[in-house]
């Protein structure tokens, strides 16, 4: 009977396996800057190629490894009647994937925000269905990243999770652009979650989240919902998940954008 059950489970895997294979799709761009094709991997929402008439959000995160968590997540969160989370084309760079190279850490210029903004939105709204909503999601210095989009280019996007971004020394310089980049958020409204906790990969910088938040809070358009959660009662490596939840909700809970 064990036997049964165990040869059960991997067939259940196997089809599992199947169903999400059967949705990754990879989108390249070609940039002179680089040698070959930079890749993308695209996840796109169950029943897309049926459903040809439908248009889905996008939700953007840079980091490669982070498709094993959205996708899972996103599976279940939309598998019952899109509720609460609408079904989304969720992107990734892929494994190896050198477009990082592209980031300023000093803050000076954008070249990789504008490269999202030049080459891959254009090629993922032209090749793939979406619906002109996006949400970017981000970890660490991806959060920064995510940080950076908003104040600089903060057409781009609609809604924003920022997990434990890095802010010591004014990375990226994050906190010297802060009051005056809020300004320049006119349209479409914009909803901005920002999480930490106070974990080791944090505590050196929990005066600059504090920093921030006060600054963002004092310069807060009217059309930008500020939304600022202090996670320390979790740890470390569930926060991104726990961010994705909350903004999710946020979102989507009381409007569904589909």
């Amino acid at each position: 009977m064990c036997q049964v059950v165990r040869i059960l489970f991997i067939i259940i895997g196997v089809f599992a396996v199947m169903k999400v294979n059967a949705a990754e799709k990879q989108l390249q761009i070609e940039d002179e800057r680089f040698e070959k094709p930079l890749l993308f991997t695209v996840n796109l929402p169950d029943g897309y190629e049926q459903n040809a008439d439908k248009r889905y959000a996008l939700l953007f995160d840079f980091h490669p490894y982070a498709d094993s968590y959205l996708k899972g997540m996103h599976d279940w969160l939309s598998h019952n009647g899109e509720w609460p989370w609408p079904q989304t084309i969720i992107v990734n760079p892929a494994m190896g994937n050198p477009v990082g190279r592209l980031f300023d850490a000093s803050g000076k210029t954008t070249p990789l925000i504008d490269f999202f903004e030049a080459k891959l939105l254009p090629a993922l709204d032209k090749n793939y269905r979406t619906n002109g909503f996006r949400i970017m999601s981000g970890f660490r210095v991806n959060g920064t990243l995510a940080l950076s989009a908003m104040l600089r280019k903060p057409g781009l996007f609609n809604a924003y999770f920022v997990t434990s971004p890095e802010l010591e020394d004014d990375y990226a310089g994050i906190l010297s652009a802060a009051a005056s980049g809020m300004k320049t958020i006119d349209a479409p409204p914009v909803y901005v979650l920002i999480t930490h906790g106070s974990g080791v990969k944090e505590k050196h910088q929990l005066d600059e989240y504090a920093r921030l938040n006060q600054i963002l809070s004092d310069n807060l358009p009217p059309n930008v919902a500020w939304d600022y959660r202090d996670f320390s009662e979790h740890m470390f490596m569930t926060l991104p998940l726990l961010t994705l939840l909350t903004g999710i909700e946020q979102v989507f809970g009381k409007e569904q954008v589909k």
